[in-house]
């Protein structure tokens, strides 16, 4: 576990004993604004990484005129 994302700390680590319950979060640990520092093209990429897993031979990256390849 990361308390903190943004800080440089180490993980916390915990056993699966120790952990009372578990509940999905309502909120997103992203930071708001995030993207708000990011190019159209940075997003676009961003997006395009995530969908293809990171393989740059994903068809996500051939055609259409998508020429960064990052």
């Amino acid at each position: 576990m990361i308390e903190n994302p943004l800080l440089k700390a180490k993980p916390v680590l915990l056993k699966k004993s120790e952990i009372a319950g578990r509940e999905k979060s309502p909120t997103s640990i992203m930071p708001k604004g995030l993207l708000d520092k990011l190019t159209r093209e940075e997003i676009l990429d961003l997006i395009a990484y995530i969908v293809s897993g990171g393989d740059v031979k994903h068809k996500v990256y051939q055609g259409g005129g998508h020429s960064h390849g990052h």
